[in-house]
């Protein structure tokens, strides 16, 4: 049954570190189920787990064309949604808020990646990270969350937007795609 293949994926990877197996049973899942959400989250965690980072990061974005995640800083951006494209000068980078800060402080470690293919980082973060986030990436601009929308979100210089798990599915397809050197480290 497809709930029970979903549970015991999730169960089998993130309790027991069984992640083959997690595989398995996930894959019989998603032939059942192809667009449920829960189950593309456990497949993106038991590939990830796996190295299959690309295929992982993909099956992470899958969730937001759903309109069902996020937390109270979701709110419709007017920018295009950056798909990779080698051409684009400025990107507004979006961490995954319901995940917390080490989602920010996960997300920032895309910044030098994007500088070094000659895209402007504007990144939304909370106000507290901004001073530690300025000092390891002054060429980034960092934002502070607002609900109600900064109006430097709307700076004409923004040419798309990506949230963090889409832009990883272009930036961290294998593992020499990953900094060296963590961010405590620099």
């Amino acid at each position: 049954n497809f709930s029970g293949r979903v549970q015991l994926a999730n169960l089998l990877g993130s309790q027991k570190g069984q992640w083959s197996k997690a595989q398995q049973h996930i894959e019989v899942a998603l032939q059942l189920r192809p667009d449920d959400l829960n189950a593309r989250s456990v497949d993106a965690n038991v590939k990830l787990h796996l190295g299959h980072f690309g295929a992982g990061f993909d099956s992470r974005k899958y969730r937001f064309g759903s309109g069902k995640v996020f937390g109270a800083f979701r709110r419709p951006f007017r920018h295009p949604t950056w798909n990779g494209e080698p051409t684009v000068k400025s990107l507004l980078l979006l961490p995954e808020t319901e995940q917390g800060v080490g989602y920010e402080l996960l997300a920032a470690t895309l910044i030098p990646s994007l500088e070094a293919k000659g895209i402007e980082v504007f990144f939304e973060t909370s106000q507290k990270l901004i001073p530690f986030l300025t000092s390891l990436y002054p060429n980034a601009r960092f934002i502070p969350f607002s609900a109600e929308g900064e109006i430097d979100l709307l700076d004409p210089r923004i040419e798309v937007k990506a949230y963090f798990s889409a832009a990883c599915s272009f930036l961290r397809r294998d593992h020499k795609d990953f900094p060296v050197l963590s961010m405590m480290q620099q």
